[in-house]
């Protein structure tokens, strides 16, 4: 299994390095807004970093000035001023205490102390992060909303605090401008806690997670992503995967497909190790490029499925070893899908002569047919349904394009003509007036790739 003893120190990029170190748990705090009229809530935030691989608990307690700027008293209130907090291992989370003010609140800068004491783990566990933090995070592989949250929240002004003495309760005091207002607002907020990160999320760099397993990705792995061993388990993962989504392939679209798949996989270490490669190197998916040069060198790793195999090997070590199982695992599968997408649109300009687009349209497009994939992988396709456009622009056409480039030892390629020769006519009921001139496309496209062979379409 992986070494996690190190997790991302995420508290410390939330807060620029602010922090209070309270044994197995680390904390800092700031007040949202940090300016706030008088009369109006505000929120004081505390963002908690569990230290160990054990479930925490602890409580925190806040307390009001008993006075505001002007010496006025009694012109804060809070719901609740003390509450007890739970952690899961690793976890990093934050706490959101209200505060009402009153109208007649006289300006100005006040500190709202907030103490932390009892923090205890509640099992036997070691040190997930070092006292400094931890290790440095890893942006890309934290989930959309995971980094959003994380980046708003590092616009903030934290503060760290200062320990209890003799094993006392630790003190963080954010402060909290108050400006001139007037009118009272009637706020009813109870006090809330929210996870920020769980260890779910927990995703090294594939730089260093590639540098860490390159001798097993090189001699094992890779050895593996050959046609003779991928395309046949491709094909029927695609099948299933597509039937999943709601639209049900025939035999040679999912053949087609699976060796648009096979092809990227193959160019990971074009000319190397492999039955049959002659085609030129592409070296935006080329892996075993990148292993040989210095680390210094490195661009950052894009391929999606390289970073889900590299993600599955820091899990179980013995993955290279059994890289046909693992490519045709959901996660994947998806992110050689995804990845196959971009090559495929460009294959598809390259044989047909289209424009689809500038590369960031490219781009775009890809994500947004992953996207509806997901989606209808989630309900089979009920809300918008897979189209004859969608599966047929790019995959099935970059898959006519080169389905000759991947033949099998002993393979005849003639015999994809009986099956070229019927279909379109098994999809002539999903012909429309929209979609009508990619069905001439297509069959332009197969007539032209049967015609190599003194064949042609019918």
């Amino acid at each position: 299994m992986a070494d996690v003893a190190n997790f991302p120190d995420i508290l410390g990029f939330i807060t620029s390095g602010e922090r209070l170190d309270i044994g197995t748990v680390q904390a800092a705090a700031t007040s949202l807004p940090m300016s706030v009229k008088a009369g109006k809530s505000f929120r004081l935030l505390v963002a908690l970093q569990n230290m160990v691989d054990s479930p925490v608990e602890m409580l925190v307690a806040l307390t009001l000035p008993a006075a505001d700027a002007g010496g006025k008293k009694n012109k804060f209130s809070a719901k609740t001023l003390r509450i007890s907090v739970g952690m899961q291992p690793g976890e990093v989370g934050m706490l959101l205490l209200p505060v009402a003010s009153a109208g007649d609140t006289t300006p100005g800068a006040l500190r709202f102390p907030i103490s932390i004491s009892g923090v205890k783990a509640l099992e036997r566990g070691g040190r997930l992060r070092t006292p400094e933090g931890g290790s440095e995070i890893y942006l890309p592989g934290l989930k959309v909303e995971t980094r959003k949250l994380i980046d708003n929240l590092s616009k903030q002004k934290f503060v760290g605090g200062k320990k209890g003495m003799l094993g006392g309760a630790a003190t963080l005091e954010p402060s909290v401008i108050v400006q001139p207002g007037s009118l009272t607002e009637i706020a009813d907020f109870k006090p809330e806690y929210r996870t920020i990160w769980t260890r779910a999320e927990l995703r090294e760099d594939p730089l260093a997670l590639l540098e860490r397993y390159k001798d097993d990705i090189t001699q094992h792995a890779l050895i593996s992503l050959d046609r003779t061993q991928m395309l046949a388990p491709l094909v029927e993962k695609t099948t299933t995967r597509f039937k999943q989504a709601g639209y049900v392939l025939s035999e040679v679209e999912a053949k087609l497909i699976g060796r648009a798949l096979t092809h990227v996989l193959e160019y990971a270490c074009t000319g190397q190790f492999s039955y049959g490669r002659t085609y030129l190197p592409m070296p935006e998916y080329e892996v075993l490029r990148v292993i040989q040069q210095e680390i210094r060198d490195r661009q950052p790793i894009k391929l999606r499925w390289l970073i889900a195999i590299l993600n599955a090997v820091a899990e179980d070590n013995r993955i290279p070893k059994y890289m046909v199982r693992t490519i045709v695992k959901d996660p994947s599968y998806d992110a050689l899908l995804r990845d196959t997408l971009m090559w495929s649109l460009n294959t598809v300009e390259a044989a047909t002569g289209l424009e689809l687009g500038t590369p960031e349209e490219l781009e775009q497009h890809a994500d947004q047919w992953f996207e509806k994939f997901q989606r209808c992988l989630a309900d089979g396709g009920d809300a918008e349904p897979l189209t004859f456009e969608d599966v047929y622009l790019p995959l099935v056409l970059a898959g006519i394009a080169v389905y000759d480039e991947l033949t099998l030892p002993d393979e005849d390629i003639k015999s994809f003509n009986p099956l070229f020769q019927v279909m379109l006519r098994e999809r002539a009921d999903e012909r429309t007036a929209e979609n009508s001139s990619l069905f001439d496309i297509t069959a332009t496209l197969l007539d032209k790739a049967l015609k190599k062979y003194g064949l042609g379409l019918l």
